[in-house]
């Protein structure tokens, strides 16, 4: 215990002068290296100075569509030689690092030219850049960039965006400052947004008759389509189905008109809440073929139960012959016996009347029993021919229902066919395409 009291007590006395030393030594550093130190001017004069573009933190904070722009919060690291910053460790206690401040050393004179706003994250008293024994320079700066991203909405909410930031020297030539593309970390996306990967390259440009370098560093972020599939697909899906539904239940009636209003009103307001959050294109997205689809099979369905319930009303009221075998034939309906038992009942009451005509010839009864026997059996066929009619019409309303079934099915066969080609985009979302430089 006493020994371990001497060495804490040893180490309290050395340490202040241990720090002392260490910061004469960084202040020798410092004075001797940026005694005769221009900042004005490029390192390595003569040659190429190269510079690694690093970009070792990108978040994505927001993608607004409708203006083309997505908000990132990066670390703009780079790194390059300045060999006016070296010096011999063993002269300086063996140290190989300092920090300064940015506003002392040559700083690569870069912008980013795609981007609509930046703001610096961090306080200019604080922002120092690291110095190694090597002249290599380490700068890294936290900022907050809106940088213009084109998007492609085609098969939206199952699209996948590259959005790039866009760097260069507006000044400096590839001969005096040359870009070397490094790497990037960590991506991170947002709750809309999955980030896929990230890549850095850089090329050239002619400007002027000079060549410069252009580095590029790609984000590819595919969009969270549940939140879309659960708010607005599946309520698409059902109102659609429901609409089909009550629109054909209440064939013959007067609410089809209102319950077809509606569901194209519903629909109408879906199609408005993807418009709202999408850019102004040309072309159409997934999502709006969908929901138009959807209005064009709704309102398909409204005409075809309209005429369907205008045939429905002539043929039930003005029976006047049966259908044909190719009808039974088309609704999958077998024929009923209802004509042959009203064609025997006709035929019986014809028999009546001609049994009892030869009982009046034979009996020879007077004119007024025989006008009497005439009319009873005219008012027997008329009853006859009514309730044939009434068979009619039965049978027609019985295979219109049967017609009325299969535009259901054949309504909702295509409803979950469009929602099975919808979905089928899910399978090819999920599917991480390559990062290619665009």
């Amino acid at each position: 215990m006493e020994l371990l009291l001497l060495r804490l007590s040893v180490f309290l006395l050395i340490y202040p002068a241990l720090c002392q030393e260490e910061g004469r030594y960084t202040e020798s550093i410092i004075k001797d290296i940026f005694s005769s130190y221009n900042k004005k001017i490029v390192p390595n004069a003569g040659t190429t100075t190269h510079v690694i573009m690093n970009m070792p933190l990108m978040m994505l904070i927001d993608v607004k569509e409708n203006e083309h722009l997505a908000q990132f919060v990066v670390s703009d690291m780079k790194t390059w030689i300045d060999p006016r910053l070296r010096w011999d460790p063993s002269q300086y206690g063996n140290k190989t690092t300092i920090v300064v401040p940015e506003d002392d050393v040559w700083l690569p004179p870069t912008v980013i030219y795609n981007a609509i706003e930046i703001e610096v994250l961090m306080m200019d008293k604080v922002r120092n850049v690291k110095v190694d024994n090597t002249g290599r320079v380490f700068w890294n700066v936290p900022m907050s960039l809106t940088t213009t991203c084109r998007l492609k909405v085609d098969y939206f909410p199952f699209d996948t965006q590259t959005c790039t930031i866009f760097a260069t020297s507006p000044v400096l030539r590839v001969e005096e400052m040359n870009a070397i593309a490094g790497r990037t970390n960590s991506v991170f996306g947002n709750a809309e947004w999955t980030q896929i990967g990230a890549l850095i390259d850089v090329t050239t440009y002619e400007e002027f008759g000079d060549t410069k370098f252009d580095v590029r560093y790609h984000v590819k972020i595919r969009r969270n389509y549940v939140y879309y599939i659960i708010v607005i697909v599946l309520p698409t899906f059902l109102l659609s189905v429901l609409t089909v539904a009550g629109i054909f239940t209440a064939a013959g009636t007067t609410e089809i008109i209102g319950i077809g209003l509606t569901s194209l009103l519903a629909l109408s307001v879906m199609l408005g809440i993807v418009a709202e959050s999408l850019p102004k294109s040309n072309s159409l997205t997934l999502m709006g073929y969908y929901l138009l689809l959807c209005m064009f099979v709704a309102s398909l369905s409204i005409i075809v139960a309209v005429v369907l319930s205008l045939v429905i009303e002539h043929f039930c009221r003005n029976a006047s012959y049966y259908p044909h075998r190719a009808f039974y034939s088309l609704v999958c309906a077998k024929r009923r016996d209802s004509r042959e038992k009203a064609t025997q009942e006709m035929e019986s009451s014809t028999e009546k009347s001609k049994i009892s005509q030869e009982n009046g010839q034979m009996f020879i009864l007077c004119s007024m029993i025989r006008e009497y026997i005439v009319l009873q059996t005219r008012v027997e066929g008329m009853k006859v021919r009514e309730k044939e009619k009434i068979w009619m019409s039965k049978e027609w309303r019985r295979l219109f229902n049967r017609v009325e079934v299969l535009m259901v099915i054949l309504f909702q066969g295509v409803n979950i066919a469009m929602l099975a080609v919808f979905f089928s985009f899910v399978y090819k979302n999920s599917i991480d395409p390559p990062l290619d430089p665009v």
